[in-house]
């Protein structure tokens, strides 16, 4: 059997801090979400909105990264090392585009939310995709974080 390369195991775990300073920051999204509300009165708390704007800028920077950094080391290894897991480390690379352009769209929406024509409906557009977003980010590095726990030594 094939044995993953010596630097393995410290690429998993930068990937493993990635994650959760991922984690941590998707959670800050979703609870700034979850605090706007899809009504005239939007106006009224400014706060979440503020919040997401943030993570999102903090996103746009680490997301791509990390993506990069998981696919050159813990996934490449993982592929040459171990051929039975080649369909998990495609369906992975496939889900990193997915999420890279599910969360594009989320950004150009918050960009485009000052020219809105239609706040209210803008509000709970940005909600709704950034919160499906976030849940399948998280869903997504959770299949990692399992499947790379179980790796032979």
């Amino acid at each position: 059997m094939a044995v993953l390369s010596a630097g393995f195991e410290k690429a998993s775990e930068v990937v493993r801090h990635e994650h959760e300073a991922l984690t941590s920051e998707l959670n800050e999204l979703e609870a700034s979400l979850n605090a706007l509300v899809c009504y005239s009165e939007v106006y009224a708390d400014l706060a979440p909105m503020e919040r997401v704007y943030r993570c999102g800028r903090h996103l746009r920077i680490t997301l791509p990264e990390h993506f990069r950094n998981e696919e050159a080391t813990v996934l490449a290894d993982v592929e040459a090392a171990l051929p039975q897991l080649r369909p998990f480390v495609h369906q992975m690379r496939r889900q990193h585009g997915d999420l890279q352009g599910r969360f594009n769209q989320f950004c150009r929406l918050l960009s485009d939310i000052e020219e809105t024509p239609d706040l209210e409906q803008s509000i709970c557009e940005i909600k709704e995709r950034g919160l499906s977003f976030a849940r399948a980010m998280l869903a997504h590095m959770s299949a990692e974080e399992s499947r790379f726990a179980h790796l032979p030594a």
